[in-house]
């Protein structure tokens, strides 16, 4: 979000750029595609894709249905939104009940908290980025306005991430890994000094 229109401006123009709402839902579309990843990771691993076959069908017939409406209500946004939708209410739940039904036998209740959690975090997340990002725009010098944005946008949800996490469990013992795979490449490192 905070380095999509400079980046843009500096590789195709001012006049090509988008506008705002749609590098947000080009934004949104990520966010959702990547975060069904795992949950297609886990389900490939476990050999059950076999019970979602029904799935794509079902999940594309709703996104050109939802697509050719919403494309002649609102344009492009449209097509980005309906993809959305489709994974959000066919894709990701399909593929998500299966899992947990069939290999992990647990209740989606907790899954699903925690991915509402983990949404709201990261629209705070992003919002609080684009925030101080959008005082950086240096019109003049594009490459010094994507640098300054992209380490704003490394930084600062890092800094948020670790605010709001550091008590939570599975990231007190992912930040013990890290410690360790670091210091073990560094000792490895001593021996070639």
């Amino acid at each position: 979000v905070c380095l999509y229109q400079p980046f843009m401006e500096l590789w195709a123009g001012k006049v090509n750029l988008f506008s705002l709402s749609k590098v947000f839902y080009f934004t949104l579309y990520f966010y959702v595609f990547t975060g069904r990843k795992i949950v297609l990771l886990y389900r490939d691993a476990a050999g059950i894709w076999e019970f979602d076959k029904w799935k794509p069908i079902v999940g594309g017939l709703f996104n050109l249905t939802i697509n050719i409406i919403l494309v002649n209500l609102i344009g492009v946004e449209g097509v980005i939104i309906s993809t959305i939708l489709s994974y959000l209410i066919i894709e990701q739940p399909w593929e998500t009940r299966t899992l947990f039904k069939l290999y992990f036998k647990k209740n989606l209740l907790c899954f699903y908290k925690r991915w509402i959690f983990q949404f709201i975090t990261a629209g705070i997340i992003v919002a609080i980025s684009y925030g101080f990002c959008s005082f950086i725009n240096l019109n003049t010098n594009l490459i010094l306005t994507i640098i300054i944005r992209g380490s704003i946008s490394l930084f600062l949800p890092i800094i948020l991430l670790h605010l709001i996490y550091y008590q939570n469990n599975e990231y007190v013992y992912m930040k013990s890994v890290a410690v360790k795979g670091v210091m073990k490449l560094g000792k490895r490192g001593d021996k070639y000094i």
